[in-house]
């Protein structure tokens, strides 16, 4: 009777694992629904791969002869379940090893991973409930033992596993955490998740933390970056006194159609097309190019002239790096960067002295009193200086900050589409003070001001959701960021096919110090010249200087 009861307990736990990695798949991917609803046929090899999944995750659970340790194991899946769920609500993706290391960049952000629940994840919690009930209340005897359980499920998950193998390794796409489908193609985890059950997907990513190092080639690239994109001459490198103050500022989740957009005839940005509208204003569209580090990237690409790393956040891996950036170019007389968010955020605190800044300010508050405490800094400041505001409200979901506006937008029907142009008018507003302080001052002589969106924020699909309800005229297929440059004198920027994130660090440097040794691996777009590199080598060269701290081995004093 014991043993019957053992095996009925194992195969129920198994089928409780099994219901949810087969919701969690359909949650992620609902053409999954559609397929079963089809019969077709290669839902039967995900369930052999879901199933011997679950196996082996049974057979873990019963090493040990404790039904608390199962349950803990079915609350463990649920935590992993729900947290990949709020990660792909947000970014359309799944967690990976290098989020595992940046847990602590959640903090101040508890608000918008609330808001990403939703009722429908209790199911996974009730499905453990069940499992915890039928186990403690319908039975009364204690334990019994395990290890014939333990090894038939491990030899059915093993085995169940062999075929999906051979067929894995057939069609030339191996089973493991560093194939680069899996890696570095979009959505590559959500293939893989759906392919070979989240467990495996866990297992993979567990495996990673032991190999951060991205999937490169580990050649030096010393060579070629000495020969193209560093000064050869010592005397070249040596900063020189500022000729001008700057002022940047990045702009969340700001994209280009939002820029000149009237809605219920009303500017949704005003003072940025106002700021548009000035003869020393250089208006971009810029393709973005930030990677995993999203805001992070941001800076990092426009600050130091590289791209991001293939695999995680430089400024959660490589904080302690040598970095050339537009603050070491020169010799300021103060370097401040005012951020929204506690300094752990994106490892603000260890960026800002790796980039030369002097000060951070860094606490949660709104971007009206960001820009009211960065304004009155500025004015207190020495020039030159550098300081560097990065805004928040904005931020998806869209919700903490929409009341803030003026604005309220309602004849628009999608909630998510109303409140981000209300956040993005907010925090137009917000700039009004720093762009008047600049534009109607002294200042307006001898002042570098570049505000510019981070990164974009929406999905094809859902964008393409907005331009119709806006009745906007673009292609959603093709997002860029908006980027408002001005300066004391007027330059005129030549005609180029297209424009990148980095091509902003050369154009500002250009104006600073033309003879700084590291001049980024973007285009100088004042200039009528063709690109050094190319945008594949661009992204080789930034990764490899990255991963081997390169700069580190060069001085310039």
């Amino acid at each position: 009777m014991k043993s019957f009861l053992n095996y009925t307990d194992c195969l129920f736990f198994t089928l409780i694992l099994f219901v949810k990695v087969w919701l969690f798949s359909c949650t992620i991917d609902p053409s999954l629904m559609t397929a079963i609803a089809n019969h077709e046929l290669f839902i039967v090899r995900l369930s052999i791969n879901y199933f011997a999944s679950c196996m082996i995750i049974t057979a873990i659970a019963y090493l040990i002869r404790s039904k608390v340790w199962r349950i803990l194991i079915l609350l463990l899946t649920d935590i992993w379940l729900i947290a990949n769920l709020i990660y792909f609500r947000s970014y359309k993706d799944l967690l990976n090893s290098w989020c595992l290391l940046s847990i602590s960049n959640l903090s101040g952000f508890e608000t918008a991973i609330w808001t990403f629940l939703e009722w429908s994840d209790l199911t996974f919690l009730a499905l453990s409930l069940l499992y915890g009930v039928c186990t403690f209340l319908l039975r009364s005897h204690s334990g019994y033992k395990t290890l014939y359980t333990t090894l038939t499920c491990l030899l059915l998950g093993l085995g169940l596993n062999i075929p999906q193998m051979i067929v894995s390794l057939h069609v030339g796409i191996p089973c493991n955490p560093y194939d680069k489908y899996y890696h570095d193609v979009s959505m590559g985890r959500v293939w893989y998740c759906t392919t070979y059950s989240l467990h495996k997907h866990f297992m993979n990513e567990l495996i990673a933390l032991r190999y951060l190092d991205d999937i490169t080639s580990s050649s030096s690239v010393d060579e070629v970056t000495n020969r193209q994109l560093l000064c050869p001459s010592e005397s070249d490198s040596k900063t020189i006194l500022a000729p001008y103050n700057v002022v940047i500022v990045f702009f969340e989740s700001l994209e280009n159609w939002t820029s000149n957009l009237m809605v219920e005839d009303e500017e949704i940005p005003p003072n940025l097309n106002r700021l548009s509208q000035h003869p020393s204003v250089h208006y971009l569209e810029l393709v973005p190019q930030v990677a995993q580090g999203m805001s992070s990237d941001a800076q990092l690409i426009v600050l130091t002239g590289l791209l991001p790393i293939q695999n995680g956040a430089a400024s959660m891996r490589f904080p302690r790096n040598t970095y050339f950036t537009l603050i070491k170019s020169c010799e300021f007389s103060q370097t401040k960067m005012f951020i929204p968010t506690p300094p752990i955020c994106w490892n603000q605190a260890a960026m800002c002295q790796a980039y030369g800044f002097e000060d951070l300010y860094a606490t949660e508050c709104p971007d009206q009193n960001l820009f009211d405490t960065l304004c009155y800094a500025l004015n207190e400041m020495t020039q030159p200086s550098f300081v560097v505001g990065i805004t928040m409200a904005s931020h998806s979901p869209f919700i903490e900050y929409a009341d803030h506006s003026r604005l309220q937008l309602e004849g628009i029907k999608d909630t998510e589409l109303r409140n981000y142009l209300r956040c993005v008018n907010y925090t137009d507003a917000c700039l009004g003070k720093l762009i008047n302080q600049i534009l109607d001052t002294p200042l307006s002589e001898n002042t570098i001001l570049l505000i510019m969106g981070d990164h974009t924020i929406f999905y094809p699909e859902k964008r393409e959701r907005f331009f119709r309800e806006l009745s906007y005229d673009g292609d959603p297929r093709l997002p860029k960021i908006p980027a408002l440059l001005y300066t004391p004198h007027k330059n005129n920027i030549l005609p180029a096919d297209t424009i990148y994130q980095m091509d902003i660090y050369p154009t500002i440097l250009s104006l600073l110090n033309r003879q700084y040794l590291w001049q980024g691996v973007g285009k100088n777009l004042w200039e009528d010249t063709p690109r050094r590199i190319s945008l594949d080598s661009a992204t080789y060269i930034s990764n490899s200087i990255i991963q081997h701290n390169l700069f580190q081995q060069i001085s310039i004093y």
